[in-house]
């Protein structure tokens, strides 16, 4: 948030997987839901773009395909914490031309255990 613009579907589809998140009180994306809704407007801030779920290639991204979709579209990077199904996708996400940050690339890895 503090370097860049956050890219959204324009379908409020990445919007509502996060209210969803809040009622059922989920904390870790409160900070940037509160950001996105204050700043939804600035255009240097937050860019809504058109998504196309069906022209991405086949992946196991399963309900986070919107996120790929949004960094597709808006040329953008996406930036993960702990959800391993992103390293999973490494070659998709590659071949569509989307780089992702892993904020916590311990985390963000299955373990040998299937966890």
């Amino acid at each position: 948030m503090e370097r860049g613009v956050v890219v959204l579907d324009d379908g409020r589809l990445i919007l509502d997987e996060y209210v969803d998140g809040l009622e059922r009180g989920i904390g870790v994306g409160t900070t940037f839901f509160k950001y996105v809704c204050t700043n939804e407007w600035v255009e240097d801030r937050v860019r809504r773009v058109p998504v196309d779920l069906d022209a991405l290639p086949p992946n196991t991204l399963g309900k986070d395909q919107k996120f790929l979709a949004a960094a597709v579209s808006g040329c953008a990077e996406v930036v993960n914490a702990t959800d391993s199904d992103w390293a999973l996708n490494a070659a998709v996400t590659a071949s569509l031309g989307v780089s992702v940050v892993q904020l916590c690339p311990r985390y963000a890895a299955k373990s040998d255990t299937g966890a």
